[in-house]
């Protein structure tokens, strides 16, 4: 396997608009979906509020004081288990 090919399984494209914007690594991409949702004023899926919620809340660090209750029961139950 060439450096190349193994760079290939560690990076993933930011694509907007048929553009890649950036290459990112794996371990980077939560952190850059939800950036791109918010440098280009992008509202989430319909049916992911919580799935986002929850993303921001553990790598954002938001507050979880106004996360919705499945949210919270999720963050509890991983809390308990740390």
């Amino acid at each position: 396997m060439t450096s190349e090919e193994n760079e290939d399984d560690n990076t993933a494209y930011l694509v907007v608009d048929s553009i890649v914007v950036d290459n990112i690594r794996t371990e980077d991409i939560p952190f850059c979906v939800l950036s791109a949702y918010y440098v280009f004023n992008i509202c989430y899926p319909k049916g992911c509020n919580n799935f986002f919620s929850f993303l921001e809340i553990v790598i954002l660090n938001y507050s979880s004081e106004k996360a919705p209750p499945s949210v919270k029961h999720i963050l509890a139950a991983l809390a308990s288990h740390s």
